[in-house]
């Protein structure tokens, strides 16, 4: 179903909404689309699909003149080997530039790591993301979890390196080992913590 006011631009779609752009695929509940300015709304559960990841949100828009978007409301960011959550998910296309605020949750299947945080911030073209405010990150193994907090986590991951920075204040817990120290190194590749 769907109808425009001719006053606001709004494009208003309801039930079973698809879009299909150049490089993605929305299904969503409910869609505004406002035809002045370019901006697509998602209203309820919807989905983003891309070669690259896939997107969900409850609440979220689309500018599709600058690349610019945000997702609130139970979003996350899905790829082959990662998912990030967050209250709100920022992203800039053009600038590579994405930034995740509250209650945030990067998990990598791949080398059985999350990170929580309340503030990230994902540089693409440097391969780099940050996460601060309340930052922990969580190392599983078979057997146990090695938790680490800091200030800060700095992540690195392009083809050849891959490794976590963590700054200031950092303290290291697990069952059987325990540490303090001002900043440490863990290489992702070989699992080893530099202090």
């Amino acid at each position: 179903q769907g109808s425009y006011n001719t006053k606001s631009n709004n494009f208003y779609f309801k039930n079973d909404v698809h879009v299909q752009g150049d490089n993605y695929t929305v299904e969503t509940d409910t869609l505004i689309y406002n035809s002045k300015q370019k901006i697509s709304y998602f209203i309820g559960p919807s989905f983003i699909f891309s070669d690259q990841n896939t997107i969900y949100c409850e609440n979220g828009w689309y500018n599709t003149n600058t690349d610019i978007c945000q997702f609130q409301e139970n979003s996350y960011i899905k790829d082959e080997h990662n998912i990030i959550k967050g209250d709100s998910l920022f992203y800039d296309r053009n600038k590579g530039y994405g930034k995740a605020i509250k209650n945030i949750t990067m998990i990598d299947s791949i080398n059985n790591l999350i990170i929580n945080g309340d503030l990230a911030e994902y540089y693409e073209k440097d391969n780099k993301m940050e996460v601060q405010k309340k930052a922990l990150l969580n190392i599983i193994s078979d057997d146990d979890t090695l938790f680490i907090n800091a200030q800060r986590f700095v992540n690195i991951n392009n083809n050849k390196d891959d490794y976590i920075l963590a700054y200031d204040k950092v303290k290291i817990y697990k069952q059987d080992v325990q540490g303090i120290c001002d900043s440490l190194y863990y290489n992702i590749k070989d699992s080893i913590i530099q202090l």
